[in-house]
C-alpha cells in the first residue's frame, strides 16, 4: 500500500503546491490613486476608477526597454476588440489633442485599451508632463466622448510611481 499511496501523496501536494500568479504589491495611496507594482509588467503603475472607467498609468519593462504603459478599461465598452488597433484622442486641460493609437484589450474581464509608449522618447515625457500638471483630460474616439475625468493629485501620484520603479529597478540590479 505503501508503494501506491507516495506517488498519489506526491501528486495531490503537487497539485496543491502550484504557484499563485504574481500579485501586485502595493506601494503607497495617493489621495484616490492606488500605486502598485506589478510583477507581471516589472513596473509600477498608479491605479483610479472613475465611475465605472478605470485608469492605469507608469511602466511596463518586460521588453528590457522602460515603457509608458497607458490603460483605459470601460465594462461599457463592449465593441472594443482585442487586437485592433484605434486612434483616440486624449485632451489635457485646454491643450491640444493628442492621438493615441491604442490597442483593443480584455484585462479581468474589462474592455478596455493599452499604449505602450518609450518612456525615454519625447512623446512620453511631454504626455507625462501634460498629465501632471494638468486638472482634467478627455478621452474621444472617432467624434465620441469616453469620459471626462478629474486629474486632482496625479502630480503626487506619479511621484509616488517614480519613487516605487526607482526602487524596484534598485532590488532588479541586487537580485536579477
Amino acid at each position: 500500500m505503501t508503494g501506491f499511496l507516495r506517488p498519489l501523496l506526491v501528486a495531490v501536494l503537487s497539485l496543491v503546491a502550484l504557484p499563485a500568479p504574481a500579485q501586485p504589491t502595493r506601494w503607497a495611496m495617493v489621495g484616490e490613486w492606488n500605486i502598485s507594482y506589478y510583477p507581471a509588467t516589472g513596473g509600477c503603475l498608479a491605479y483610479t476608477l472613475w465611475d465605472r472607467t478605470a485608469m492605469f498609468i507608469g511602466f511596463d519593462t518586460r521588453e528590457g526597454l522602460r515603457a509608458l504603459d497607458v490603460t483605459l478599461l470601460d465594462e461599457r465598452w463592449k465593441s472594443i476588440e482585442p487586437g485592433v488597433v484605434y486612434p483616440v484622442g486624449v485632451r489635457f486641460g485646454r491643450r491640444p489633442a493628442w492621438t493615441l493609437d491604442m490597442t483593443g484589450v480584455v484585462m479581468d474581464g474589462a474592455p478596455g485599451l493599452n499604449i505602450l509608449v518609450n518612456a525615454e522618447r519625447d512623446k512620453a515625457q511631454q504626455l507625462l508632463a501634460e498629465f501632471r500638471r494638468e486638472l482634467r483630460m478627455t478621452w474621444t474616439y472617432d467624434g465620441t466622448e469616453l469620459g471626462r475625468f478629474p486629474l486632482h493629485g496625479s502630480r503626487r501620484a506619479f511621484d509616488a510611481v517614480l519613487e516605487c520603479q526607482r526602487h524596484h529597478d534598485r532590488l532588479i540590479a541586487l537580485f536579477p
